[in-house]
């Protein structure tokens, strides 16, 4: 296939996402600007606003699973009305609000251990929600899952990594002083906005009782005997560790707080990407 041909596939491909799963989407996108906007005001905002903002972000980041799950159940169903599919994101919205003010009042070691278990649950669900009901062909239909992701990531990855070649190229060639930031805000967009469009879009439709489609004999024992068992097993591993934590109420030391200081604490990061920017 040409390269220009390739490139419209893509597109087309993301413009699918965005027409299948707009809500999703549209949540994914506002996660990409609340983040944007934290780090750039970040040193302007109150310690109170900064919290608030990084509280939102997590509830933006957990909407957008949720949004996703609403969307696979709506899709089960051949017919039906518009209204019926608004008041379930109308649901699902109000769940997201109600856990801000009930489970996220403050971030700490126990908000942040039933933040990560609800999230797990939501991934979980939107990969077994479009089988409910169905008889065979999970397996063929998370491979697919699986396939579309893996994709995902190389696309991205490479997508990135040219971006930030060309503004590295830029920034020494012609002597432009492009922020160093720009490179982070490349990232968050890059993962916030295309990478779900483009996932989303290859997500099978599952129209019949069964899913069937041929696959190497090679990438079938890949991911159904090692790849899905590994997945089970952490998941399994992490539920107990949550529970363990929970029972014990001990945050533990090195490199679980430190994964829980840098992925769900915002404050933290812009903390330091602020101050190393400015440093430089």
């Amino acid at each position: 296939m040409k390269l220009g041909n390739r490139f419209s596939s893509i597109i087309s491909t993301i413009k699918n996402g965005f027409r299948r799963f707009p809500v999703t989407i549209a949540v994914s996108t506002a996660l990409v600007i609340m983040l944007i906007y934290l780090i750039e005001q970040y040193s302007d905002l109150t310690q109170n606003a900064r919290d608030t903002l990084s509280r939102i972000c997590m509830i933006l980041a957990m909407g957008v699973p949720l949004s996703a799950c609403i969307n696979l159940i709506f899709e089960r169903k051949e017919e039906i009305k518009k209204a019926h599919r608004i008041s379930g994101y109308i649901i699902g919205a109000i769940f997201l609000i109600l856990y801000y003010f009930l489970f996220l009042d403050e971030v700490n070691w126990i908000s942040i251990s039933k933040y990560i278990g609800v999230s797990i649950f939501l991934y979980l669900a939107f990969a077994f929600i479009p089988w409910i009901g169905k008889r065979e062909g999970y397996e063929s239909y998370i491979i697919d899952v699986l396939s579309g992701f893996i994709l995902t990531m190389i696309y991205s990855y490479v997508l990135f990594l040219g971006i930030a070649i060309i503004l590295f190229t830029i920034n020494q060639l012609f002597d432009v002083d492009i922020p160093e930031k720009f490179v982070l805000y490349t990232f968050i967009i890059i993962g916030g906005i295309f990478a779900p469009s483009y996932f989303l879009a290859k997500i099978p439709v599952v129209e019949r009782d069964s899913y069937q489609k041929d696959y190497p004999k090679a990438l079938k024992v890949l991911l159904l005997y090692i790849v899905m068992p590994l997945i089970t097993v952490y998941s399994a591993i992490l539920y107990a560790y949550f529970l363990k934590i929970i029972i014990t109420r001990n945050w533990p030391q090195g490199l679980v707080s430190q994964f829980g200081i840098v992925v769900f604490n915002c404050k933290r990061c812009c903390d330091i990407f602020h101050y190393s920017y400015l440093k430089g």
